[in-house]
């Protein structure tokens, strides 16, 4: 049996699957209004303090307190249609020309989240890594994978599945000797 390879260009290739395609952003798919992701951030102390921060364009003053972990990252926050969001450059070599964009995750929502990526019937209880690199794809917040660790450790499911690593023999009972000598135990060494 011999198959043939022949080009068609892309505007050709009407019965194109979506691997083919290159990834559309998220952001755009995200209405502005009503929005739960928009008020809850406007809630939250994180993005509220980003948020400030980007608007005011002023260095980080002393007065100010301890420089937060995110103001060495400030250059790759931006707000669009009122939602906070990351530019984030995948490091996988089939994805790293396409950056991303993250949607900055407010605390009352990352349980939430956690749930959906973990334990949804559609998530499949994956271990923490790919939990993991599932939620970076499209969100960010500063623990991320801190929470996702303490999230699928703690969850009872793959508890209960998890493959238990013994490396001990088992215990077998030993016969009642009912006689001097009948039962001997021997410990040798060597081969």
């Amino acid at each position: 049996m011999k198959f043939s390879v022949q080009y068609r260009p892309g505007r050709l290739h009407e019965n194109a699957d979506f691997l083919s395609r290159i990834p559309m952003n998220l952001i755009s798919a995200i209405p502005a209004d009503n929005n739960i992701m928009c008020q809850e951030q406007q809630k939250d102390s994180l993005c509220k303090a980003i948020i400030t921060f980007l608007e005011q364009n002023e260095p980080w003053k002393k007065e100010d307190g301890p420089i937060p972990s995110w103001v060495c990252e400030i250059d790759y926050f931006f707000v669009e249609n009122g939602l906070l969001c990351k530019h984030y450059q995948p490091t996988s070599v089939k994805r790293k020309n396409f950056e991303q964009c993250q949607v900055v995750v407010p605390l009352s929502l990352r349980k939430q989240l956690l749930q959906e990526y973990h334990d949804s019937p559609l998530s499949g209880h994956m271990a923490t890594r790919r939990t993991f690199f599932r939620l970076r794809d499209k969100y960010y917040w500063p623990t991320m994978l801190r929470d996702v660790k303490e999230y699928c450790t703690s969850c009872e499911s793959c508890a209960l599945g998890r493959r238990v690593h013994s490396t001990k023999a088992y215990l077998n009972p030993l016969d009642l000797a009912t006689r001097p000598f009948e039962v001997l135990g021997l410990d040798f060494l060597g081969s």
